[in-house]
């Protein structure tokens, strides 16, 4: 594992430096980062740890050992890629499984995960609630030693939240007395103690920890409205993409946000439509396209092989998205977070 990732990685970051420690002593953690700075595999460095010491011990067993929770599908999907290389590249493919489930998972993907049950399992809320109501599920869940919540901000004060609490106190039950290593992973958690009890329950311990920024983020706000208040009747909306095309021929990757999906797919095709010569390369992303189209969409950004994806929420929340060199919102988003989240 040491050679896979000085082979990968010049060193640690700010992120995996504040969280690694508390993992590999079993503890709970609530680590605040922004996004990039390497705070997904600062969650799971001390869980590859603790299952290649087994592994090399003999006695790593075919059953669920950690549990990744993920409030998007979108999400979930990255995370299970990048899950892949350090196992690959530890060689360690056919001693260390993953299990995508989502309510895109296929009836075979989940027959097999019955039957052999993966030492990793990516999931959302609601899935996660689902495997815990089933006994053939529950048996294979009752040797869960660690659950990474990513994105927990988004689960705060909400239904889902309240869903995702149940399930983590009913793993905890199947645990008994050994306490379940839960960490919490967020670029935009506040207030920290606040969220730390939330993500543990009250009176157990958790440490809080903040990263620092190591990017540099240059936010600019643009109106197409410049001298006339009250221009004439669709000049704004055509200014609008004008110049957001302009943005776009000028970079490499580009993600254009929007609230709702409607006008994800406005914008998508007016932006086709101002420019024939990239109709290939603009594409429209949300959680109402085939599952099929939403992962072709998200590989390609991933690899750079796309200048534009208009997306409503559905790209927001710590999508590995490549080298994409410009974010823009489309009208305000429903929240400060959010906004920071987007950046």
């Amino acid at each position: 594992m040491r050679n896979w990732f000085f082979a990968n990685f010049p060193g640690f970051t700010h992120a995996q430096e504040l969280c690694l420690p508390s993992v590999l002593k079993r503890e709970s953690i609530l680590l605040t980062s922004p996004t990039g700075s390497g705070k997904t595999l600062a969650g799971f460095l001390g869980v590859f740890d603790a299952l290649v010491r087994e592994l090399e011990a003999g006695a790593l067993k075919p059953a669920v050992r950690c549990v990744y929770v993920s409030p998007l599908r979108a999400l979930a999907y990255d995370i299970e890629k990048n899950l892949k290389a350090p196992i690959a590249g530890m060689g360690l493919e056919e001693e260390l499984r993953i299990h995508l489930r989502t309510g895109d998972t296929t009836v075979s993907e989940r027959t097999k995960f019955r039957n052999k049950p993966s030492h990793f399992l990516v999931t959302t809320p609601e899935s996660l609630a689902i495997l815990l109501a089933q006994q053939n599920y529950v048996q294979h869940l009752a040797h869960t030693e660690f659950v990474i919540v990513d994105e927990l901000h988004s689960f705060a004060g909400n239904k889902r939240g309240a869903d995702l609490s149940i399930s983590l106190e009913r793993l905890q039950m199947l645990r008994g007395k050994n306490n379940l290593c839960r960490i919490g992973l967020s670029a935009t958690a506040a207030p920290l103690d606040l969220l730390a009890q939330f993500l543990v329950g009250k009176n157990r311990p958790c440490r809080t920890a903040e990263a620092r920024i190591e990017k540099e983020q240059i936010v600019d706000v643009f109106s197409p409205i410049r001298r006339d208040p009250y221009p004439p009747s669709g000049y704004t909306g055509a200014r609008l993409y004008a110049e957001l095309s302009q943005l776009i021929r000028s970079r490499q990757s580009v993600i254009v946000f929007t609230n709702v999906r409607s006008a994800a797919e406005q914008i998508g095709l007016r932006l086709r439509e101002q420019m024939p010569e990239l109709v290939d390369a603009i594409e429209i992303h949300h959680a109402s396209l085939d599952r099929s189209v939403r992962l072709d969409v998200e590989d390609r950004l991933k690899n750079g092989e796309l200048r534009a994806v208009v997306c409503s929420t559905s790209l927001e929340l710590g999508i590995d998205v490549g080298a994409v060199d410009l974010v823009v919102m489309v009208a305000t988003p429903k929240g400060v977070s959010r906004a920071i989240q987007r950046i």
